[in-house]
């Protein structure tokens, strides 16, 4: 729990930064052209992706080591 916690502190410390420093960053796609995004909104969504891989991947991990018991 204590990790969630921490985990939520330094995200809410990433998003405080970026909103002081609200650059733009272009995201290329290769058939759809070019997106401008706000960089702390870019950083919000790689966090939450890895966040959400990671605990599939352990969820999985999960059960695959309860039907092996």
């Amino acid at each position: 729990m204590w990790q969630a916690i921490l985990t939520a502190i330094v995200l809410m410390v990433i998003i405080l930064f970026g909103a002081r420093n609200m650059h733009q960053t272009r995201i290329n796609f290769p058939l759809a052209g070019g997106v401008d995004i706000q960089t702390v909104f870019l950083l919000i969504v790689a966090y939450f992706l890895g966040f959400t891989s990671a605990s599939f991947f352990w969820i999985m991990k999960q059960l695959k080591n309860r039907r092996n018991k």
